[in-house]
């Protein structure tokens, strides 16, 4: 490969990585549950042995959760759970819940319903942390 080769395949890729990192944070992020468990199983152990067991309970229905979060320009936002349901042919519910956000830097509050996420964005990862110190952290993916 020549130099000119070279310093235009650089300038692409540089170009690319910039469109990308300014990106604003709209958008609907999934949550990314290897990376939440992780979180929840850190926090479990540190629970006194007689709440551990209806932890590791709650922490098994994990696996059967979607969650997303969607940040919508303008500052409106939406954040979706569903899970399986436990009756035989029954369809999964989805609950949605309309909030707010804002952004400043890399830190995104998220206020519905009175209740307040501090978030951290970091590329297309936003990393969630309840108002208690012991919640666990949840770890979304822009998808």
């Amino acid at each position: 490969m020549n130099a000119q080769t070279r310093l235009g395949t650089c300038a692409i890729a540089l170009g690319a990585l910039l469109l990308s990192a300014c990106k604003g944070a709209e958008g609907t992020y999934k949550l990314d549950k290897a990376e939440t468990k992780k979180s929840m199983e850190a926090e479990l152990e540190k629970l006194p042995e007689d709440q551990k067991g209806m932890a590791k309970l709650m922490l098994g229905m994990f696996d059967s959760m979607d969650m997303s979060i969607e940040l919508k320009p303008g500052g409106a936002a939406e954040m979706k759970a569903s899970t399986a349901s436990v009756g035989a042919g029954e369809a999964p519910k989805t609950d949605a819940a309309p909030g707010k956000w804002s952004k400043d830097g890399d830190t995104i509050v998220i206020v519905e319903g009175g209740k307040k996420v501090t978030c951290t964005l970091a590329g297309s990862k936003l990393t969630c942390a309840g108002s208690e110190k012991s919640s666990p952290k949840l770890v979304f993916n822009r998808g």
